[in-house]
Order: C-alpha cells, then sequence, then structure tokens
C-alpha cells in the first residue's frame, strides 16, 4: 500500500492533481476517498471495531444476528417492507440508524473527506484531545479487481432509499465479507494489488487554513447536511475557527460561554455518541472523519 505525505494543505490539493489525476480535469468515481482525523486509526468498519473479542464462527453468527434482529424490528413498519428485501440497502439503513455492520463509507469527493478529517481534529483538539500529527485522506481505485465480491470485498453504489446526506456527500460504500477486520490487512493479503488502496496524510495543524479554504468552496456542515443539525455544527465550527485565531486552545467552559447553548448541547451529544461506535456516511455519523469522542474508535 502506498502511503504520500504532505507538509501543507496545498501540497495536498497539487497532489490530487499531479498523482492521482495525472494534470487532467479530475472527474468523478475514478477514485473514493475517506478521511480520518488522525491516520494512526485504522480502516476498519463499526462492527469490526465493535466486537473486536468475537472470533471465527462466533463472530459470523453475531454479524447475522445483528442483522436479522434488526429486520424484525423493522416489520412494524409497512414502508420499509420492500425495502428489507434488499440486502445492501438494508444494511445502508441499519448503519444509519446505529447498527454496527461492516459497511465502510466513503465519497467521490476529496474535499469532502478533507473536511471531515480536519473538521474531527479540530473541534477535538480544541477540547485538548490529542489525534495525532497528521490527518489521512484514503484514497481507493475501484477500477482494482480486488474490489468484489468474489475476491471479498466489494463495493455499493448509493442506497435506493431516500437518504439525502448520502446524495450530498456523494457517498459509496465497501462492504466487508473476509477474516481481515480492516482494508490494509486485506490489500496487503494481495501480491498484485498495486494501487488498489492509498494513504495521504497532512499535518492536523494545517486544519485552520483547510477549513476555511473548503468553507469557501462550499464544503460546510450547511452543505453536507440539509438540516438544523448541519447549521449548527457549522455556527460551532466557525465560532471555534475565530477564537482559535486568538488563542492556541479552548476549554469546554468557553465554548458553553460562546456557542449558543443548543449548539453546546450538540457538541456533547456527538462525543457520547461517537464514543460508541465511528462514523458512517450520510448518517447521524459522518464520512471518515468524526470518528471522535474518547479514544477513536479504530482502536478498540
Amino acid at each position: 500500500m502506498k502511503e504520500l505525505g504532505c507538509d501543507n494543505w496545498s501540497e495536498f490539493k497539487e497532489l490530487l492533481s499531479s498523482e492521482l489525476y495525472d494534470g487532467q480535469p479530475a472527474t468523478r468515481k475514478k477514485f473514493l476517498f475517506r478521511g480520518h482525523g488522525s491516520s494512526d486509526w485504522q480502516l476498519a468498519p463499526s462492527f469490526d471495531r465493535v466486537f473486536v473479542d468475537f472470533e471465527g464462527g462466533e463472530r459470523d453468527q453475531l454479524e447475522d444476528d445483528l442483522l436479522e434482529n434488526f429486520k424484525k424490528e423493522c416489520e412494524s413498519e409497512p414502508e420499509l417492507r420492500d425495502l428489507l428485501d434488499d440486502e445492501a440497502a438494508t444494511l445502508a439503513l441499519a448503519q444509519h440508524y446505529g447498527l454496527p455492520t461492516r459497511l465502510l463509507d466513503w465519497t467521490e469527493s476529496p474535499y469532502v473527506a478533507a473536511f471531515f478529517a480536519f473538521q474531527g481534529h479540530f473541534q477535538d483538539s480544541m477540547f485538548g484531545k490529542r489525534m495525532g500529527k497528521t490527518v489521512a485522506i484514503w484514497v481507493l481505485d475501484p477500477s482494482s479487481y480486488i474490489w468484489s465480491r468474489k475476491r471479498g470485498v466489494q463495493l455499493l453504489a448509493p442506497a435506493s432509499w431516500d437518504n439525502e446526506r448520502l446524495r450530498k456527500q456523494a457517498g459509496w460504500f465497501t462492504l466487508s465479507r473476509t477474516p481481515q477486520r480492516n482494508l490494509v490487512e486485506y490489500v496487503t493479503a494481495f501480491d498484485d494489488a498495486g494501487g488498489a488502496l492509498r494513504m495521504i496524510t497532512i499535518p492536523s495543524s494545517e486544519a485552520r487554513v483547510a477549513i476555511p479554504d473548503l468553507d469557501l468552496m462550499g464544503v460546510n456542515h450547511s452543505t453536507l447536511f440539509s438540516d438544523l443539525e448541519g447549521k449548527a455544527r457549522s455556527s460551532v465550527t466557525r465560532t471555534l475557527l475565530s477564537f482559535g485565531r486568538q488563542r492556541d486552545g479552548l476549554t469546554e467552559e468557553v465554548v458553553a460561554r460562546v456557542i449558543p447553548e443548543a449548539a453546546a448541547k450538540h457538541i456533547s451529544d456527538v462525543k457520547r455518541h461517537d464514543s460508541f461506535q465511528g462514523p458512517e456516511l450520510g448518517s447521524r455519523h459522518d464520512i471518515g472523519a468524526k470518528d471522535s469522542g474518547g479514544e477513536p474508535p479504530e482502536k478498540r
């Protein structure tokens, strides 16, 4: 697996053009991207992060039982009956509402991935959490033969059910069906995987350059989330950016004084939610980078 390091945000943007697109105009679906707030975090689905103590057949049975029990719970919802016949759509729906699955979410946009990588680092670093020196933008090449159901990890197009966040974030999924617990282990099992998976690292300190730049591109919580939650989180980001120019760090007590109560409550809710599970695209979690709240769930 190839690792590429960038010294700053500008170098990352230049690398996208030179390394991935060979100086040609970028096109959608040529690559998929996922952002992590720390390059130390594993590229692992929520199921594999949460249920680390289960092995072999017991682990397989647990995965099956989780989905079957979710489907039984949904039988009383008539509008879901047709959807529940579609395994991929059912998994996406289950994950959307917090069920650990072996789906991992990706986006067609490197800038959406970068936003979530830096956003997760930026907000948590303001509360004194240290998430590593570098963020990571993972790059997946969909044309590689290893991304197939036959090989063990398949790509899934956006779910057909109504998920506005998924559409806004240009989302895709990988669905793992292998014994490996993360995608790096899966890729390294192939001698000829080539550029199927790459990792680009950027210093976390570039958040204060990247987040305003992404905001000017129209990549922010308000555009990626169409509801009031997105507006609240965007307000939090802009407030922290403003105060971050004046001092190196903020305590939660300071934030409580400068951010409206509703937004401050949201931060607390998000941190509690994320302490159990990592992010999943188009859901209450986000693509990649909001894997925050205490110890990163990827390390569990």
